[in-house]
């Protein structure tokens, strides 16, 4: 499971990965002020990669590591092995609502924008 959006997003990722799964956080966030006892119960392995950090350094080498990374996990999606999770596809006439659903933390998942 990646969590892309982080902070309190990532404190909720512990209930909805599966047991032995592997929660991946590519925002820099704190731990869950609630402590770690359920990513424990799980066994999950927890990791963070700090994306955006070789653009930011300037560092061609970890760059290159962030692409074999990020290769990877298209590779996972090409392969039916990750997939996103939509929770709602919104009309261009819904965005404010799917917005404010965003805002207020009700979605888990992505949100579709159909044009």
């Amino acid at each position: 499971m990646f969590d892309f959006v982080g902070h309190e997003n990532f404190a909720r990722s512990f209930e909805h990965a599966a047991p032995y799964g592997r929660l991946v956080n590519t925002v820099v966030s704190d731990w869950p002020s609630g402590g770690n006892a359920l990513a424990g119960w799980k066994n999950l392995d927890v990791s963070f990669v700090n994306i955006g950090l070789p653009q930011i350094t300037r560092d061609n080498g970890k760059r290159l590591r962030q692409f074999k990374i990020l290769d990877a996990i298209a590779a996972m999606v090409d392969d039916g092995k990750l997939r996103a999770h939509i929770d709602r596809v919104a009309s261009f006439d819904g965005v404010g609502d799917a917005h404010l659903a965003l805002e207020a933390g009700e979605t888990i998942g992505r949100v579709v924008l159909k044009i």
